[in-house]
């Protein structure tokens, strides 16, 4: 199963991708799960914690909700770069 997930997520273009994040993401669900992540990961707070580690740590948490935001930005399709 896994196998195939990787496959099919091999073939799409990263407009494709965007795509499939904005499905769900942009469902009550799927907002309901962003915000979820927001409030975990440091959307609202800083990062710096005691120790290096531990900010490091929750740096990288952060910056996955960071990607998920980005992909969930309108992107400009090919056609509309090229006019």
């Amino acid at each position: 199963m896994r196998h195939d997930l990787i496959k099919k997520l091999l073939t799409l273009t990263d407009e494709q991708l965007s795509q499939v994040y904005m499905r769900v993401f942009n469902s009550d669900d799927g907002q309901l799960v962003l915000e979820d992540l927001r409030q975990r990961c440091f959307n609202y707070i800083s990062t710096i914690a005691d120790t290096d580690r531990e900010t490091f740590a929750n740096e990288g948490k952060r910056t996955i909700v960071l990607m998920i935001e980005t992909r969930l930005q309108p992107i400009e399709t090919e056609k509309e770069r090229e006019e």
